[in-house]
């Protein structure tokens, strides 16, 4: 209980990034600062890995033992638990073709 209330975010997403790695996942970190355009309350970390055929992903808040979620991080954590996901790669002539906007409305 001593160790978990000293560790520091930062030092759980290293060790958690450390670990994912070694073990094969994927992983995507959001910056400390938002860039702009990166809505407030994104996940801290993506993490993919292939099972067989599928994959599965997890977007992982990182908290330190006492941290509480911002209404922004409890927002996201909601709807990704409810959303369902597609992986999609637009190009230039995708939005000049009007195929993004069909997607988004």
């Amino acid at each position: 209980a001593v160790l978990a209330r000293e560790m520091t975010e930062k030092q759980l997403s290293q060790s958690v990034i450390d670990m994912a790695r070694a073990r094969g996942w994927l992983i995507s970190r959001t910056p400390t600062w938002r860039p702009t355009g990166t809505s407030p309350g994104v996940p801290d970390l993506i993490l993919v890995r292939k099972k067989g055929d599928s994959a599965e992903v997890f977007f992982v808040e990182l908290k330190s033992q006492r941290g509480k979620l911002t209404p922004e991080q409890e927002l996201w954590q909601d709807w990704l638990l409810s959303a369902t996901g597609t992986a999609i790669v637009w190009r230039p002539s995708d939005w000049l073709s009007g195929r993004i906007e069909e997607v988004l409305r």
